[in-house]
């Protein structure tokens, strides 16, 4: 019985040497066209993966600083001092901005629009409002940034949205996808015309949802703020259209 068991076992270890070297020959293993299943000794490198949404990145800023030319926005701290000034209401320290806008110096002075300007086009601003209204001589302001309110951390999950963005809050919507993002501003003379701008242009976009993501107009004080969002598949719908186009405006403008 102990022999019969000894052959069995024999058997089945030389049909499995037997079925190993045949396999290592064979046309299918070696076949290059097949691909191989990764293994501990056959590791392969994954491709880079492709944020598209809704996927969730995980996002930490370690520093974070506006940039050059700051603007000034609502909640923003200055440093204002005025020379040349009333004399018994002087103008030195650290003013807010108010939520509308506004900076207020004192019932001496009065309120200045100051948002969504440079540091020095709202110093300009203010010397304008010294002279003009307060009917000071030679005022001359000196404007600091003491605090901004764009302080806001970046921090923890973030949402990729349907048109391929990621919020960061006070920092507006970054692209981090294959779309086309368009971000600019355009600035106006007076608040009440970048709002009329504002409300046409969104009246506009509203007809063109078929080719773009996302489409929207702000009035910020005197600047018209225009976002457009157009995601890869839409881009591509979209790129012809502007080739045929661009190919009848020579014959368009040689009628």
């Amino acid at each position: 019985m102990r022999s019969s068991l000894t052959g069995s076992v024999a058997a089945g270890l030389a049909a499995l040497l037997v079925f190993c070297a045949g396999c290592q020959t064979c046309q299918v293993c070696d076949n290059p066209g097949i691909p191989m299943v990764p293994k501990e000794l056959k590791k392969v490198t994954l491709p880079p993966y492709v944020i598209e949404p809704p996927d969730i990145l995980l996002i930490d800023a370690l520093s974070v600083v506006p940039k050059p030319p700051y603007k000034i926005a609502p909640l923003d701290s200055l440093m204002i001092q005025v020379t040349g000034g009333i004399p018994d209401a002087p103008v030195n320290g650290v003013f807010n901005v108010e939520p509308e806008g506004t900076i207020n110096l004192g019932p001496s002075y009065g309120s200045v629009f100051v948002a969504y300007l440079t540091l020095d086009e709202a110093r300009v601003a203010l010397e304008k409002h010294l002279r003009e209204v307060v009917q000071l001589a030679k005022p001359r302001v000196t404007v600091a940034l003491s605090q901004s309110r764009a302080s806001q951390q970046i921090r923890g999950e973030h949402l990729v949205t349907q048109d391929g963005t990621v919020s960061l809050g006070l920092y507006g919507s970054v692209n981090v996808t294959d779309s086309l993002t368009v971000d600019t501003r355009v600035r106006f003379d007076k608040p009440e015309a970048a709002a009329q701008a504002a409300e046409m242009a969104n009246a506009q976009t509203k007809q063109a949802t078929q080719y773009v993501d996302k489409a929207e107009a702000t009035a910020e004080g005197s600047d018209l703020h225009v976002s457009v969002v157009i995601s890869g598949q839409k881009l591509a719908q979209l790129i012809p259209i502007l080739v045929m186009f661009a190919a009848m405006m020579p014959g368009m403008g040689g009628n």
